[in-house]
């Protein structure tokens, strides 16, 4: 019997390991935000979403504590990018929910129906803080040129991206993965990605028009099922050990 233990007690030891490298999950939360925590747009405030892109929701893939891809997902035919001409947004993580951001993804600008690699910031920027800003605006200002000046759908005053002059001394601490189509935007962080939450987190996202805002919480994920395995494995053997005993 005590062989039998051993055996049950490594097999057990060897599936809680293994709950350190699980399969990656994906979470799915229902968009459900209006703005960003005490924001208010300057004009259309209640109406998000306003037009097009409307996000039905926000998938959140994680390896146990590892963060490794967000991806925005629209409700399906809302979003043609060669009838809506729209640009994204930065990606915002409050790794604490602590209302600051600690990293951003430097998205904005960016075209929604190209891939890119974008770089991930550590930052530490409040909430409310509106200086550190760009905010929602239609047209969109490139290279000084107003850009598809005739539409309406929009939000004003709301934040969107973050002022190129709080990263532009600074380096990216790693490479972000972006890709956008008519399903969606996904920003995939990788198998090797450098973001580990023991706590829930915050994301925050919208495209520069601001018509859909993304403020997301995201609960980090319970112990994986080999844990669970494990325990349960270890707690058969002791029990099987006591009926022998009696």
């Amino acid at each position: 019997m005590k062989k039998t233990l051993l055996a049950l007690g490594i097999v057990a030891a060897l599936a809680i390991s293994q709950a350190a490298h699980a399969t990656p999950v994906t979470y799915t939360y229902a968009d459900n935000a209006v703005n960003w925590d005490t924001w208010t747009a300057s004009n259309n405030n209640l109406d998000d979403p306003l037009g097009s892109p409307d996000f039905a929701s926000t998938s959140i893939t994680m390896d146990q504590t590892q963060l490794q891809k967000i991806v925005f997902n629209y409700v399906p035919g809302t979003y043609n990018p060669a009838t809506y001409i729209l640009k994204s947004g930065d990606l915002f993580i409050d790794a604490n929910a602590d209302k600051t951001w600690d990293y951003v993804v430097k998205a904005i600008g960016q075209d929604l129906d190209k891939n890119y690699t974008l770089g991930l910031f550590a930052i530490n920027i409040a909430l409310h803080d509106t200086s550190a800003y760009a905010y929602s605006s239609y047209p969109y200002v490139e290279n000084n040129t107003n850009l598809y000046p005739t539409a309406t759908n929009f939000r004003p005053g709301l934040p969107v991206g973050l002022l190129d002059s709080v990263t532009e001394n600074e380096s990216a601490i790693a490479s972000v993965n972006y890709s956008a189509t008519t399903s969606g935007i996904s920003f995939d962080f990788g198998s090797n990605s450098l973001l580990n939450f023991d706590d829930p987190f915050i994301i925050g996202y919208a495209v520069t028009c601001g018509n859909d805002v993304i403020y997301q919480a995201a609960p980090v994920p319970e112990p994986g099922t080999f844990a669970m395995l494990g325990a349960g494995l270890l707690g058969l053997g002791l029990f099987a050990r006591r009926r022998k005993q009696l």
